[in-house]
């Protein structure tokens, strides 16, 4: 499991996702018994979803002593339908992108 140690770690989104792995993690995401690691398999591919769920995990854990280091621990402290919010706010931003 890849570590983000510290915020420069976490990669820089420099394109939105491939709309297929934003469905697969979509439908991941969806499962009522999601498999974290196939989930977090996926996502390392596109750095904009793991940037989003990273940050708002460590908003959360924000001034505590342990940090959130790995993408798994991210989506435990913020919750599955936290990662459902953020997925679909970057599923809109994939669909504006290819009607603009």
């Amino acid at each position: 499991m890849r570590k983000f140690h510290h915020q420069h770690s976490i990669p820089t989104p420099h394109t939105l996702p491939d709309h297929r792995v934003l469905q697969a993690l979509t439908d991941l995401a969806n499962n009522q018994d999601m498999d974290y690691s196939k989930f977090c398999q996926v996502a390392e591919s596109e750095p904009l979803i793991i940037t989003r769920i990273m940050r708002a995990a460590r908003a959360i854990r924000a001034g505590r002593e342990n940090g959130v280091d790995e993408l798994r621990h991210a989506i435990a402290i913020i919750g599955v339908r936290r990662v459902q919010e953020i997925l679909e706010a970057i599923g809109r931003d994939v669909h504006r992108s290819k009607a603009g």
